[in-house]
């Protein structure tokens, strides 16, 4: 199995894993605070990680929203915000850096709805419809 590293964003943490298979062989916990400083830690360990053994790809999951647009000037980068600082926040272009290898970004949500149909609730289904609930939307997948 190919090791893949891993990278989830949120609005209050950000979490980093390397993995092979379903065994995780490294992983890290930074708060989400500046997008110079919470990106900057990411990266450190992302690097850390491929000193010591190559990763075959890398998936990115953030909080949002993002430019997923892979044709557009600004693809993966964070939309306007109400998270202080991160508007403007360049999400691929800083983590993607260290891979030289695949790399996709994406929501959190969508993230976590594929997640869902690939290894969770929906696994197995011809459709999935992923639901989460906030006071400002509803997302359907």
């Amino acid at each position: 199995m190919e090791t893949i590293a891993g990278i989830e964003l949120g609005g209050t943490k950000a979490l980093a894993v390397l993995a092979r298979g379903s065994e995780i062989l490294a992983s890290a916990r930074f708060a989400t605070t500046t997008p110079d400083e919470t990106l900057a830690a990411l990266v450190k360990t992302l690097q850390g990680w491929k000193g010591r053994e190559e990763f075959a790809a890398l998936g990115i999951a953030s909080f949002g929203p993002l430019r997923l647009d892979p044709g557009a000037p600004d693809f993966g980068t964070m939309l306007a915000t109400p998270k202080a600082g991160w508007s403007g926040a360049d999400i691929a272009g800083a983590l993607s850096t260290v891979a030289d290898c695949p790399w996709r970004i994406d929501t959190d949500v969508n993230a976590a709805a594929l997640a869902e149909w690939r290894w969770g609730a929906g696994h197995g289904l011809d459709s999935l419809c992923y639901l989460i609930s906030c006071p400002y939307s509803i997302k359907i997948l």
